[in-house]
């Protein structure tokens, strides 16, 4: 198998391939050419490349907040989850609290109704 074919096989390869691609012909629309070496001093590129990482770090500190936000989210259904699938004699909601099954039933749903209500989700 060659290296074009290696690509094409595996799709984190091929996805940033695609991105190669799609960013070289943003490039080309923009500029007249390709990056090139001669484009910039030696402190030149340093500073562009200092500029982008600060970008990158912008873009990180965003997907920390996405991924924060996620977490809590998981949390608040796992909860909700544990309440009503626990398998003994009662369902435990967290580590302290435990619940009998008649708890459980007298409910009808109404915790998960209400965390996905919360979490912005439609209830049924």
């Amino acid at each position: 198998m060659n290296i074009l074919d290696e690509i094409l096989a595996n799709p984190i390869l091929r996805e940033l391939q695609d991105l190669l691609e799609n960013q070289t012909a943003k490039g080309i629309t923009k500029y007249p050419n390709t990056v090139n070496v001669d484009d910039y001093s030696l402190s030149g590129w340093v500073k562009h490349a200092q500029e982008e990482s600060l970008d990158k770090l912008v873009y990180l500190t965003c997907m920390k907040v996405k991924a924060t936000e996620m977490e809590m989210k998981i949390d608040k259904l796992l909860s909700v989850a544990r309440f009503y699938a626990h398998p003994q004699t009662y369902a435990w909601i967290d580590n302290t609290s435990r619940y009998f099954p008649s708890d459980i039933e007298d409910d009808k749903g109404n915790k998960a109704r209400k965390v996905l209500e919360e979490l912005g989700y439609e209830s049924y």
